[in-house]
C-alpha cells in the first residue's frame, strides 16, 4: 500500500501572491514525490551503497579494552525509505563530532562477520 505524500504541490493561479513559504511548499512537494519515485523501485536488496568512485572509506580500530571503533569518512548511500544518505570526507557538522562512528563491544575469540560488497 503506498503511504500519502503529507507535502501537497502548490495549485498555482493567476494572481497569487508569492511569498518564500509558496516557493519551501513547492520544493517540499517536489522532493516528497522524488522520494516516492524512487522507493517505488527498491526491494530488499536494492538499496544501500551507491556505485561510484571512491563510495565508502572507513576507518577500523581495535582498542586493548576489546572495543572496536568503526569510523565512517566518507559514504554516499540510499536507505530502504529512498532517502539519500551521503558523508563527505573532512565535513564536519555540529551534530557530531567530525567523524561518524560507532562503538562495539566484542569479548575475546569472537569473530566478527562481514557480509556486503564495496564497489
Amino acid at each position: 500500500m503506498q503511504v500519502q505524500s503529507k507535502y501537497l504541490a502548490v495549485n498555482w493561479t493567476d494572481g497569487m501572491k508569492l511569498n518564500k513559504e509558496t516557493f519551501i511548499a513547492q520544493d517540499n512537494a517536489q522532493f516528497s514525490n522524488s522520494y516516492d519515485l524512487i522507493s517505488s523501485t527498491l526491494s530488499p536488496i536494492r538499496y544501500g551503497l551507491l556505485p561510484c568512485d571512491n563510495n565508502f572509506n572507513l576507518q577500523i580500530a581495535i582498542d586493548n579494552q576489546n572495543t572496536v571503533r568503526v569510523t565512517v569518512n566518507a559514504c554516499k548511500a540510499i536507505t530502504a525509505g529512498g532517502f539519500p544518505v551521503s558523508i563527505i570526507a573532512g565535513e564536519s557538522s555540529s551534530e557530531t563530532d567530525g567523524s561518524p562512528s560507532v562503538s562495539l563491544q566484542i569479548s575475546t575469540g569472537v569473530q566478527i562477520p562481514f557480509t556486503g560488497q564495496c564497489f
